[in-house]
């Protein structure tokens, strides 16, 4: 009875810990079970396990298929922290092995490479080696009969090329896209601190639809377990060296041949009829050493978020010393567009090996890597004279042209004609493009706006006319200044608005920027309010301001920004209007308030703990953080102030962060809560207001809700939540015909609670998406059902969509 009482009023007490293997590489998927409460959760891509237990001994079970299962006696009087090492068990693979009459050879071989691997995952505890890497790109074009050019044709600029070289022979002549080289040192220390010094980088074409070219892209170790492989695919892909392996692949015996004196076998890989993104073709293992000699693996069709097709071959070699590292690694990728074929090739080559070699202290540390300011200054010589093998034809003929180009471009004479070509006024830039006024010796650019693009006939108060100009000019270490201003009249109220900016970006590396912007202009009440509400007239006032901003990271991943702002704000409820929206709207009249001057200051922060990111000369190549960001904003409105009656204080703290779980998916989740910490004086202007949801557009859920019942303003505590699933094929693989379809599921929600009026939202919301391709880019279309409750409305339901862009850039998704 007492133990009992205990159990039912006892303290509950967080139970956490990570799973590894004998080699110190994190579990995910391991299945972690509390006999006494039975309850049980699996491990994520990290390795990591989370209970919340009454205080009590409880015996924790930790099992996975091909790892001997282990019991842990533990005792909770406080939050325990308990990491487990599990041992492999090679003999449990044959639970999931597919008997049939006579076990093919392939699979045994298979076995003893797996039972092998650690020892060549930990054959040194450093190294160093340089590495040379070769990309480039064919377009296999179907030519289509040339047309008589149209007059608008015969307004484009004119062919001012002069040089015979490029006379002779055009891009559209050549195969050859594009083509990279770069040559660079890596520094490697277990278990995974890596960094690379890129000595050498030559760009020629367009670099964007080209792959891996640094070793900090991805690492594709097929000893490891998972292969996580960002960007590329929205899942890890499982090794067919995995521990688990056979329970996603099928091998096959292909037979054998000598090289070296080393008998080498060669083994079919193949997926099991279900599962997820998973490779095929063949692995290469030596005889009784069970390494991997070669491999030629590549991925399905629809695997990847990049390519239609994408392809990996690796060949390893042995050192004087007996140990094996990787010597040559290829990638080939392609996609299509229309009635052309692209074809990407990476070819990496590793060599001047040096193992185990000492390095100095916090030599490794968030810099992954660092390109040199001389690395892009490398001329022709050098090249040659450090590439590991020659040039092919098409390589070399791509060369002389884009080197023709570059001198010729380079040239003053070019220099000159091409500006003089820019800075010339034609009617075509007089209507639709507008005017550029280009000065290459002093590198700026004047921009005034085409007579097209004066007229604004759909403005707040009826059609407008303004003028756009900007003023840009580069500096020396990437420094940059950009002016640019709109003044515009209204005809209907007779007013004059406009603004004026200056954006001086003082520091690239850190993201320095100061901004002043003056204006007098219409301004939203709500800017970020549902897409139905902003177009309602009383959303919008007048605002006459002069805003000052200054942003910039302070230290690694750590960003702030303060600006201040001097505003006078006005009513536009005696302005003119036409009614083209009001049969869209009910209650469409501009929002009437009196006028005011307002004083406010801004502050904030957002830190990415240990923030990785590759140094460029002058810029930064931020590479994220597998810590969640949090951050802070502070608001105060200053009473009296230039006159301001603004007198309020309000603080907002949030955190967001992405979790790959492996083959399970990818979660994405945000918090955010705030106040008003004094509200003595607050305009409906600067209310934090709570977002309605959309009528049938799906929006970004980590943002946004999608059935929030209306827009309103909170004052006190509010805490809402955002949380995202993309499951990544993980529950369609099951089903071969759906998982035919490349359908992906999704299911999320978010909540909002209030102190203001009591409120509490809820809502969920589950969907299908597909990732289609218009030309060379993806595009992801999604159908969802969203469901929602309030202690104000009942059960609500609705259907949304969303079209969503891939930034190859940045290589993801918006949301």
């Amino acid at each position: 009875m007492l133990l009992l009482t205990g159990n039912m009023y006892g303290y509950y007490h967080d139970l956490t810990g990570y799973v590894y293997d004998a080699n110190n590489q994190p579990l995910p998927f391991v299945n972690v079970f509390v006999k006494e409460a039975e309850i049980g959760v699996s491990t994520d891509i990290n390795g990591k396990y989370h209970f919340e237990l009454q205080e009590g001994t409880y015996e924790v079970i930790f099992s996975m298929v091909g790892y001997k299962e282990q019991h842990v006696q533990i005792t909770l009087t406080k939050d325990v922290v308990r990491n487990v090492y599990m041992q492999e068990d090679i003999q449990g693979i044959e639970a999931v092995e597919v008997r049939v009459k006579r076990r093919d050879p392939g699979f045994e071989i298979i076995k003893k490479a797996v039972k092998n691997k650690k020892k060549y995952q930990n054959q040194f505890e450093s190294s160093t080696c340089e590495a040379y890497i070769k990309a480039g790109e064919l377009g296999d074009e179907i030519k289509k009969e040339k047309k008589k050019p149209s007059r608008w044709d015969k307004w484009q600029k004119p062919d001012t090329t002069t040089s015979d070289t490029v006379k002779k022979i055009t891009l559209a002549d050549l195969p050859q896209k594009s083509f990279v080289e770069v040559q660079l040192t890596r520094h490697w220390q277990a278990p995974n601190k890596i960094k690379e010094i890129v000595g050498a980088y030559e760009e020629r074409g367009e670099e964007d639809y080209l792959y891996y070219l640094s070793t900090t892209e991805a690492n594709f170790d097929f000893y490891d377990n998972l292969l996580v492989v960002q960007g590329l695919t929205e899942t890890p892909i499982i090794s067919p060296l995995s521990i688990t392996g056979a329970m996603a692949y099928k091998f096959k015996y292909l037979g054998s041949y000598k090289e070296d004196g080393l008998t080498i076998n060669k083994i079919k890989v193949s997926p099991r009829a279900t599962g997820n993104v998973l490779f095929e073709g063949t692995i290469e293992i030596i005889e009784d050493l069970w390494n991997i000699r070669r491999l030629d693996l590549r991925l399905g069709k629809g695997s990847t978020n990049m390519f239609d097709k994408f392809g990996v071959q690796q060949e390893y070699m042995m050192l004087d010393d007996s140990i094996w590292v990787l010597k040559t690694q290829q990638f080939d990728y392609q996609t299509k567009s229309g009635r052309t074929v692209f074809n990407g090739q990476t070819k990496v080559k590793f060599f001047n090996w040096v193992i185990n070699p000492e390095f100095k202290k916090r030599f490794f540390s968030n810099e992954l890597g660092v390109v040199t300011e001389e690395a892009y200054e490398r001329d022709s010589s050098y090249w040659e004279s450090i590439r590991p093998e020659p040039l092919t034809p098409e390589e070399q003929r791509f060369i002389a042209y884009t080197d023709s180009v570059r001198e010729l471009k380079e040239s003053e004479a070019y220099l000159d004609s091409m500006q003089a070509v820019a800075n010339k006024v034609t009617l075509r830039k007089l209507f639709i493009d507008g005017i550029t006024i280009v000065d290459h010796k002093k590198e700026k650019r004047i921009y005034l706006s085409s007579i097209g693009g004066m007229v604004e006939p759909f403005q707040v108060g009826g059609f407008r006319v303004g003028y756009w100009a900007s003023y840009y000019k580069k500096f020396d270490k990437k420094r940059t200044i950009y002016l640019y201003g709109y003044p515009n009249y209204g005809f209907r109220n007779k007013d004059l608005k406009g603004s004026g900016n200056i954006v001086w970006k003082y520091d690239p590396f850190r993201e320095g920027y100061f901004r002043i912007r003056a204006s007098r202009e219409f301004d939203m009440i709500n800017p970020y309010d549902a897409y139905i509400n902003i177009l309602r007239r009383n959303n919008y006032f007048q605002n006459e301001k002069v805003y000052i901003a200054n942003s910039i990271e302070l230290f690694n991943g750590f960003y702030s920004h303060i600006s201040t702002t001097l505003a006078h704000r006005t009513s536009v409820s005696d302005y003119k209007i036409g009614s083209l929206s009001d049969g869209f709207f009910n209650d469409n009249d501009f929002k009437d308030f009196e006028a005011h001057n307002a004083f406010y200051t801004s502050f904030g922060f957002s830190y990415s703990y240990k923030q990785k990111y590759v140094r460029q000369p002058y810029e930064k190549v931020v590479l994220g953080s597998k810590f969640p960001t949090v951050g802070m904003d502070y608001r105060k409105g200053w009473k009296g102030v230039f006159g301001s009656p603004l007198d309020f204080d309000y603080l907002e703290f949030y955190v967001r962060h992405k979790v790959k779980m492996g083959v399970g998916g990818t979660s994405q989740f945000r918090v955010l809560s705030g106040k008003f910490l004094n509200r003595d004086s607050v305009p409906l202007i600067d209310y934090k207001y709570q977002r309605m949801g959309d009528p049938v557009i799906y929006t970004d859920p980590l943002t946004t809700y999608q059935l929030l019942e209306r827009t309103f303003p909170t004052f006190d505590w509010f805490l809402e939540g955002h949380y995202v699933h993309h499951f990544n094929g993980a529950l369609v693989n099951k089903f071969p015909l759906i998982k035919k379809t490349r359908i992906r599921l999704v299911a999320g929600g978010g909540a909002l609670l209030a102190r203001d009026n009591n409120y509490r939202h809820i809502e969920a919301f589950a969907g299908a998406e597909r990732v289609f391709k218009i030309a060379r880019e993806r595009f992801r279309v999604g159908l969802y059902v969203a469901t929602s409750e309030s202690n104000y409305t009942a059960v609500n339901g609705s259907f949304k969509v969303s079209v969503e862009y891939f930034n190859r850039k940045n290589q993801s998704w918006g949301f």
